[in-house]
């Protein structure tokens, strides 16, 4: 056995043991995290609480949405849209769930699949629907976990 390999093959076993030590009362605050943002998203038509929705993710946020990128920034510009359009008297309505979520942790990084569904209404008309799986990473900031990535995609029909 190389060296590499023998350090590669310590470093797995390693991660692969903390997360029964590390997850604890974490993992209901990971849960949490992903859960008030499919929240904060199907409670923006009414409440507009941009924050509520940004809030959750980091400063340096990244990720893919079924091969599109999304950062912070693309992520608040669409917020300022949806808010627009709210403002002009545009009957919007958002569904945003969660199902299927689990956790996993090691140190101060965490992760979380899912399945999600995602639907927007205008007028009782559905004029976007998603539904597909996440995998989100997440970063200890003090005391929030904040999603530092998210890559989500919908499976090819076949």
């Amino acid at each position: 056995m190389t060296r590499l390999t023998a350090c590669v093959a310590s470093v797995f076993l390693f991660v692969l043991s903390v997360p029964a030590v590390s997850l604890g009362d974490d993992a209901a605050d990971i849960e949490k995290t992903i859960s008030d943002t499919a929240k904060a998203l199907t409670e923006f038509p009414r409440t507009r609480d941009r924050k509520a929705v940004l809030s959750v993710y980091t400063k340096d946020y990244a990720g893919i949405q079924d091969g599109e990128l999304e950062t912070l920034v693309r992520t608040g510009a669409w917020l300022v849209d949806l808010e627009e359009e709210l403002k002009l008297g545009k009957p919007i309505e958002i569904a945003a769930q969660v199902r299927n979520l689990k956790v996993h942790s090691a140190g101060a990084f965490s992760w979380a699949t899912y399945d999600y569904e995602f639907r927007v209404d205008e007028a009782g008309h559905v004029v976007q629907e998603d539904s597909g799986m996440c995998t989100s990473i997440l970063r200890k900031e003090g005391t929030a976990w904040l999603i530092q990535h998210e890559h989500c995609s919908i499976p090819k029909r076949k």
